[in-house]
């Protein structure tokens, strides 16, 4: 090599490495790379399901996001929920791997702008703040724009292969082929599991159509994703789940195998979006559009493609942007909206031709996806399970080999149309009609049901306190008692855990829907409802027995249960809202058993509880006046659950008074403050009708006595109408004046609250 050549090879490795310094200053504070991988294909982009799946090629061990650094680790935890509905949790993701791709070599061009712009918008916004309204938008637009140029739709185009080593394979890593699938037929279908959870399931089917085309079908369980909305959303907790978190956002992302196990298409589905080219304003995209788009193949041969909101709207006319219909946790059809669908499902008709020679093989999904999910992961990964063939459990027979029959004392024919409690059936497994059984869409064994429902302590769980309900109760029926009083309940509860799975503990409106039906249940089993309970919950033993004694033949021997422990629960409330934090105390007699608080919804949970009569006390908060009893007596018998509620009324204390002897002391009541101008609350007027300073009053321009006022004003529970929430205030603000209180603060506002509630 001579000298002139050892110039030119000293000048480029300069020129590259002022190159390599260069681009690593643009990104200083924001990336720091520890190696930039030059190898597959630089100039194209990489998904962020490839740089969570593939830490060993990222191209730098930490990343920034607006002004926090985040080390790798953390990194892949963002991207593993790229979805939420917190919208920083979009964009952190599709910004995190639009940085490792420019890192890596692709060109940047096409979004220089919007990286910079994702960067100063989580610096006032960051990673887990979840903005609202403008600011969710923006971050929502954004984290698009970033995806669309991650999975090629602009700039460079995407890596098709998604394998950062020099070697490419056919089928891509984030949708890996499984091995545990059908072999390829004409129609089929394949079911599909949570990998991290087991609850979550969806299902693909196909049909090869005579017409050179095959339809590919993909529904999710309805515990993920659902098509229930607004006031009328079903499972989705104090989180809600709104129309607009439907549309643009929700896509599936299949995978087309032929018959050679070789990956012939890839693409996006678009669930739903605004459209000007149908009546109804909204319609999938399909591949092309929305959420949609293809990552492999052509857009081409897609022929046609339909989803469950799309037929809602565009199908049946159902145009609900606010609300769905209202329904259960059963998904009963509402009659006035009969066809609308509540399962979120896909379905997309392709050519042939793109299989070859091999034919269509099958579907893969990778994840199913939502944003949001009921989850709270809006990307759960899935992989291949076989599917369950659909039993009909049967129901006993009268006769049955080698189990004992079941003979309470109260029916001595030996009928059945009674009920047990969940102790008699967790403490007599050979008593059960059935070996297995399903409580919330999962099947249990015998003993599986016994130690994963029956012997765990609910601890507050909501899902453990209704499924052991559950479970007896189902028992009861499939031993011949007649379930008519709870039968919408049975089936709401099994709706509910296959929405709520067993450890989930659900909160809010959620977890009292959950313990209100437990508490029904509670009632059938324990025989307040229904058929009425089995007497003393006695077993006959089998009429074969040695060692009989015949001494005393006027005594059957019996097999007497084991008496198990219920609960006491229920929550302390004022206004309808729950208290938190309230001292609730447990006692036998004088003896304090347990003491406890309440949650943030007001709950409080004792459990285990004996059989017994208990008294349970509570402390009533500062600001607070009771409204009801603040230490009731309950009694529990064997493994019932009892609801107490207490109600309070929030109250401004009375000014503190001196004991100046007054020559003529007047009829005030002793409760009413000598100082008269100050205010008291609603709930201290509702609560003191002795201290009211007049025995009728007009609000709204409707004169009413004192009684009618408390009845028909204090008493009702808004539960949202404003004009009885203003009309309460309204109502003691009244009482306040005419006691003494200077109004001058409010005048106008009384006067106004007024005319509103006369027009």
């Amino acid at each position: 090599m001579n000298q002139n050549q050892n110039r030119q090879n000293i000048f480029f490795r300069w020129v590259a490495l002022i190159g390599i310094l260069a681009f690593t200053l643009i990104y200083n504070g924001v990336i720091n790379p520890a190696a930039v991988d030059a190898a597959g294909q630089p100039n194209c982009t990489y998904t962020i399901g490839y740089w969570k799946n593939h830490p060993e090629n990222w191209p730098s061990n930490t990343v920034v996001l607006g002004s926090t650094t985040y080390v790798k680790s953390a990194g892949i935890a963002i991207l593993s929920d790229p979805v939420g509905s917190d919208a920083t949790h979009q964009l952190a993701a599709q910004l995190i791997a639009a940085k490792l791709n420019v890192l890596k070599g692709a060109n940047n061009s096409a979004i220089a702008s919007t990286i910079t712009s994702a960067d100063n918008f989580l610096k006032t916004n960051p990673y887990n703040s979840n903005p609202k309204g403008a600011a969710r938008d923006t971050a929502i637009s954004l984290a698009a724009t970033l995806e669309n140029w991650n999975t090629g739709k602009t700039g460079p185009g995407h890596c098709d292969d998604e394998n950062a080593t020099p070697t490419k394979t056919s089928a891509s890593t984030n949708t890996p082929a499984p091995s545990a699938t059908p072999n390829p037929t004409s129609n089929g279908q394949i079911c599909w599991q949570g990998t991290n959870n087991a609850s979550v399931t969806a299902t693909t089917s196909w049909t090869v159509n005579s017409n050179g085309t095959v339809t590919i079908f993909v529904k999710f369980s309805k515990n993920f994703v659902d098509n229930t909305y607004g006031t009328n959303a079903i499972g989705w907790g104090t989180k809600g789940h709104t129309f607009s978190d439907l549309t643009g956002s929700d896509h599936v992302q299949l995978a087309l195998y032929n018959g050679n196990n070789s990956k012939s298409m890839e693409f996006k589905v678009d669930y739903i979006s605004s459209s000007n080219t149908v009546p109804s304003g909204y319609k999938t995209l399909g591949v092309t559009g929305g959420d949609g788009g293809m990552l492999t193949g052509s857009a081409s041969d897609v022929t046609l493609v339909r989803t469950a909101m799309s037929e809602n709207f565009n199908t049946y006319g159902y145009v609900l942007t606010s609300n769905s219909p209202a329904t259960n946790f059963s998904y009963t059809p509402n009659a006035n909206y009969p066809n609308w669908i509540f399962d979120v499902w896909y379905e997309v008709t392709v050519k042939t031709t793109p299989f070859g020679a091999s034919g269509f093989g099958k579907p893969v999904i990778a994840s199913v996806h939502a944003s949001p999910s009921k989850t709270g992961n809006n990307t759960e990964p899935v992989s291949p399970v076989p599917c369950a063939t659909p039993t009909n459990t049967p129901r006993p027979t009268a006769t049955r080999t080698n189990t004992p029959a079941l003979a309470p004392t109260n029916t001595p024919s030996g009928g059945t149309n009674c009920t047990y409690t969940q102790g008699f059936w967790k403490t007599h497994p050979e008593a059960w009609p059935v070996q297995t059984i399903s409580i919330g869409g999962v099947n249990y064994s015998k003993t599986d049901a016994i130690n994963n429902i029956f012997n765990v302590q609910p601890n507050g769980d909501a899902t453990y306190i209704l499924a052991q309900q559950l479970l007896a109760a189902k028992l009861n029926v499939l031993k011949g008692a007649d379930n008519s009083a709870v039968a919408s309940t049975m089936t709401n509860a099994d709706a509910f855990l296959q929405a709520h799975p067993l450890g989930s503990n659900p909160q809010g409106t959620d977890r009292d829907s959950a313990i209100a039906m437990a508490a029904t249940l509670d009632d059938y089993n324990n025989g307040r409802i229904g058929p009425g309970h089995c007497g003393d919950e006695v077993i006959t033993p089998t009429p074969t027995r040695t060692n009989t004694p015949v001494s005393a033949p006027s005594v059957t021997p019996t097999f007497t249960s084991t008496p198990c422990n219920g609960g006491i629960f229920g929550f302390v409330r004022a206004d309808g809202n729950g208290i938190s934090s309230v001292q609730v105390v447990l006692k036998s007699g004088a003896n304090v058993l347990s003491t406890t608080q309440t949650n943030s919804s007001g709950a409080f949970l004792f459990q285990p509880v004996a059989n017994g009569s208990y008294t349970v006390q509570i402390t009533v908060p500062s600001g607070y006046v009771a409204q009801s009893p603040t230490a009731p007596t309950v009694n529990i018998s064997e493994c019932s659950f009892v609801q107490v509620d207490f109600d309070l009324a929030r109250f401004t204390p009375t000014p503190t008074r001196t004991n100046t002897a007054a020559p003529a002391p007047t009829a005030t009541p002793t409760n009413t403050p000598s100082l008269n101008n100050c205010t008291f609350t609603q709930g201290y007027w509702k609560t003191h009708p002795e201290a009211w300073p007049v025995q009728s009053i007009s609000i709204g321009g409707v004169n009413y006595s004192k009684t009618d006022a408390i009845n028909n004003i204090f008493n009702v529970q808004p539960q949202g109408d404003a004009t009885y929430i203003l009309a309460q205030q309204l109502l003691a603000a009244k009482l306040n004046v005419l006691k003494g209180a200077d109004n001058s603060a409010v005048a106008s506002t009384m006067t106004n609250a007024d005319a509103f509630l006369q027009a």
